[in-house]
Protein backbone atom coordinates (compact mmCIF):
# COMPACT_ATOMS: atom_id res chain seq x y z
CA UNK A 1 0.00 0.00 0.00
CA UNK A 2 1.08 3.41 -0.97
CA UNK A 3 1.24 6.44 1.68
CA UNK A 4 -2.19 7.49 2.45
CA UNK A 5 -3.78 10.62 4.09
CA UNK A 6 -6.39 9.19 6.81
CA UNK A 7 -7.63 12.36 7.50
CA UNK A 8 -9.41 12.59 3.85
CA UNK A 9 -11.36 9.32 5.09
CA UNK A 10 -12.37 11.02 8.41
CA UNK A 11 -13.20 14.18 6.44
CA UNK A 12 -15.25 12.84 3.81
CA UNK A 13 -16.96 10.61 6.42
CA UNK A 14 -17.95 13.69 8.47
CA UNK A 15 -18.80 15.64 5.24
CA UNK A 16 -21.64 12.59 4.52
CA UNK A 17 -22.80 13.19 7.67
CA UNK A 18 -23.61 16.86 7.40
CA UNK A 19 -24.61 16.63 3.57
CA UNK A 20 -27.19 14.16 5.15
CA UNK A 21 -28.56 16.99 7.17
CA UNK A 22 -28.39 20.05 4.87
CA UNK A 23 -30.02 19.25 1.51
CA UNK A 24 -29.64 22.81 0.43
CA UNK A 25 -25.99 21.87 -0.14
CA UNK A 26 -24.59 21.07 -3.79
CA UNK A 27 -23.90 17.23 -4.05
CA UNK A 28 -22.10 17.65 -7.64
CA UNK A 29 -18.48 16.54 -7.68
CA UNK A 30 -17.06 20.00 -8.52
CA UNK A 31 -18.66 21.02 -5.37
CA UNK A 32 -17.53 18.25 -3.01
CA UNK A 33 -13.88 18.23 -4.53
CA UNK A 34 -13.49 21.73 -3.44
CA UNK A 35 -14.81 21.52 -0.24
CA UNK A 36 -12.21 18.71 0.58
CA UNK A 37 -9.74 20.25 -1.10
CA UNK A 38 -10.22 23.42 1.18
CA UNK A 39 -11.00 21.54 4.34
CA UNK A 40 -7.62 19.15 3.86
CA UNK A 41 -5.85 22.35 2.95
CA UNK A 42 -6.14 23.51 6.35
CA UNK A 43 -6.05 20.43 8.70
CA UNK A 44 -3.00 18.10 9.34
CA UNK A 45 -2.23 15.20 7.06
CA UNK A 46 -1.73 12.03 8.94
CA UNK A 47 -0.22 9.33 6.69
CA UNK A 48 -0.13 5.95 7.02
CA UNK A 49 1.56 3.02 4.79
CA UNK A 50 -0.17 -0.29 6.08
CA UNK A 51 -3.99 -0.81 5.67
CA UNK A 52 -4.07 -3.05 8.69
CA UNK A 53 -6.12 -3.30 11.42
CA UNK A 54 -3.89 -0.47 13.29
CA UNK A 55 -4.27 2.09 10.41
CA UNK A 56 -8.24 1.86 11.34
CA UNK A 57 -7.30 2.13 15.32
CA UNK A 58 -4.99 5.21 14.28
CA UNK A 59 -8.16 6.67 11.97
CA UNK A 60 -10.61 6.15 15.40
CA UNK A 61 -7.74 7.91 17.65
CA UNK A 62 -7.02 10.57 15.26
CA UNK A 63 -10.92 11.50 14.49
CA UNK A 64 -11.90 11.84 18.69
CA UNK A 65 -8.72 13.87 18.91
CA UNK A 66 -9.42 16.03 15.71
CA UNK A 67 -13.05 15.98 15.70
CA UNK A 68 -13.63 19.65 16.91
CA UNK A 69 -11.09 20.86 14.30
CA UNK A 70 -12.03 18.82 11.93
CA UNK A 71 -15.85 20.00 12.26
CA UNK A 72 -14.98 23.52 12.16
CA UNK A 73 -12.87 23.48 9.01
CA UNK A 74 -15.68 22.11 7.59
CA UNK A 75 -18.61 24.69 8.34
CA UNK A 76 -15.92 27.44 7.84
CA UNK A 77 -15.46 26.06 4.36
CA UNK A 78 -19.03 25.38 3.78
CA UNK A 79 -19.98 29.39 4.87
CA UNK A 80 -17.26 30.70 2.66
CA UNK A 81 -18.76 28.52 -0.43
CA UNK A 82 -22.19 29.54 0.46
CA UNK A 83 -20.96 33.31 0.09
CA UNK A 84 -19.04 32.45 -2.97
CA UNK A 85 -20.50 29.30 -5.01
CA UNK A 86 -18.24 27.48 -6.73
CA UNK A 87 -20.55 27.40 -9.92
CA UNK A 88 -23.64 29.80 -9.98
Amino acid sequence: MNAHNIMEEIVKNYLDDIMANRPELCRCSKCIDEIMARVLNNLPAKYVTSDSGGMYILMEQVRVERSSEILKELMSVLEYLRKHPVHQ
